[in-house]
Formats: structure tokens, sequence, C-alpha cells
């Protein structure tokens, strides 16, 4: 997910490791007219908030009888 806060904008990413995102924070720095990474840290966040992970396998289709 991501979050605007102020100047910053906030990225939740999921990590390889169950139960624990990345978050990433980018500022704007209007000297270098740039966006900076100005935090990130790795957050224990419990199975039931877990970012979803795309499915690696592609779903089975059902079969059409005739």
């Amino acid at each position: 997910g991501v979050e605007l806060a102020g100047r910053s904008v906030i990225i939740h990413a999921p990590s390889d490791l169950a139960d624990y995102e990345y978050r990433f924070q980018w500022t704007w720095d209007p000297n270098q007219r740039v966006m900076l990474l100005t935090h990130d840290e790795m957050l224990h966040i419990g199975k039931r908030e877990r970012l979803s992970h795309p499915s690696a396998s592609p779903s089975a289709s059902p079969s059409a009888t005739p």
C-alpha cells in the first residue's frame, strides 16, 4: 500500500519473511528537487494484516464438458 504524509510518500511492501513487511519513506527535498529515501524499516505485522502476494502459479480453470 501507499500513504501520503505531507511531503512524504510511505510505501508498504511485502517481505519474504512471514508476517513482516518493508516500509519505505520517501520525502521531497525542495533544495535538490528530488525524492530522498529518508526512512526504511521491516515491521512485524502479524498474519491478519499481511499484504497479499500475487499467486505464482496459474489457477486451474474448470474444463467444459460436452
